[in-house]
């Protein structure tokens, strides 16, 4: 939202069912107005691990402004592949990227597909912004890209690798926190409720008397309120070690 603030825009949030965060398209389609430039749409989603389905995405696809589709988590999953909006409509704006997947996050490598048309003023704009990305990540991803039997491979462990650390995450937290929350369908976050204070309060003191970090809820708009989202992209004894003692704060201020 900062960004849009940057750009002179007025950003409007949108709703989300809470447990499953799906999204409610009707809601969606009548907070578009003639105003509307851009509907900016995060699947699998950061922070809250949701995947929105095919239907969902077609209808916002074909909602009529531009859609910017973040898909830099979509090859983080775990039940079934996240269905991705490209190719769904023209006004569509996909965003990608090896950061997440292939742990590749300080070598700023992303790209960006879209029609001709959409693809132009970007392009120009970018000129004004970065030259490229270092010829070094870019030569690390074709290498990467170019080897599709690797990659899949590389992607497989990546998944499985995930996949048991969120479990691990899941059986913490309910263990030390007493909370059962639905399995994240994607991405490496849980999105857990902490209902007895604000957040941000919450996680500034559990980062100084627990030496656990969260961020709290309330980052990510007024309705992530009573929530902090915790990242499972850390070893299974970092994942136990740091749920143990949050879990010990909590018991020694309820």
């Amino acid at each position: 939202m900062t960004l849009a603030r940057l750009a002179g825009a007025t950003p409007v949030t949108y709703d989300l069912e809470p447990g499953t965060w799906q999204l409610d398209v009707p809601a969606l389609l009548q907070k578009i107005t003639a105003q509307t430039k851009i509907v900016v749409v995060n699947s699998p989603s950061n922070p809250l691990g949701a995947v929105l389905d095919e239907a969902t995405l077609r209808a916002v696809a074909n909602a009529g402004p531009l859609v910017v589709s973040d898909e830099v988590y979509r090859e983080i999953w775990y039940d079934a592949p996240p269905t991705s909006m490209l190719g769904m409509s023209g006004n569509v704006i996909v965003v990608g990227g090896m950061s997440k997947s292939h742990s590749m996050t300080g070598l700023r490598l992303g790209w960006i597909l879209a029609s001709e048309a959409i693809l132009k003023p970007v392009v120009t704009a970018h000129q004004y912004i970065a030259t490229c990305a270092s010829a070094f990540s870019q030569t690390l991803a074709e290498s990467i890209l170019a080897d599709s039997e690797w990659n899949a491979g590389w992607l497989e462990r990546m998944r499985a690798q995930f996949r048991t650390q969120r479990d691990a995450a899941l059986f913490a937290i309910e263990r030390e926190l007493g909370v059962a929350i639905d399995p994240p369908c994607g991405a490496f976050y849980a999105f857990v409720p902490v209902p007895f204070c604000e957040s941000l309060p919450f996680a500034k003191t559990l980062a100084t008397d627990a030496a656990v970090l969260v961020i709290p809820g309330i980052a990510f708009g007024p309705l992530g309120e009573g929530f902090v989202r915790i990242s499972y992209a850390a070893s299974l004894e970092q994942i136990g070690t740091g749920l143990e003692r949050m879990g010990r704060y909590v018991r020694s201020v309820m």
